[in-house]
């Protein structure tokens, strides 16, 4: 899902220049996300929570930073698209 206003209102090669530049702020964004999720699992790990029956809570906690690697790697594939994309098109 994505609100495409730019595509709207541009209709050269600096679209294809504003969704990489959207998605490099999205990767960074992510790849914060993901050192506090990696953080937040350390600190669940040393503190040693349950979520039942002694199952360790930091394992469920997993997906958080797995959720940001995925997204990381779809933005950096999105950024890849555009690249060929500006090379591809011409103006």
């Amino acid at each position: 899902i994505s609100i495409d206003i730019v595509s709207r209102i541009v209709y050269s090669k600096i679209k294809y220049v504003i969704n990489i530049i959207i998605s490099l702020v999205s990767i960074i964004v992510c790849l914060l996300l993901f050192n506090a999720s990696i953080d937040f699992i350390e600190a669940e790990k040393s503190f040693g929570s349950v979520i039942f029956d002694g199952f360790p809570s930091w394992v469920i906690e997993i997906v958080f930073p797995a959720a940001f690697g995925i997204m990381i790697f779809r933005f950096f594939l999105h950024i890849i698209t555009n690249i060929k994309d500006i090379v591809k098109k011409p103006n």
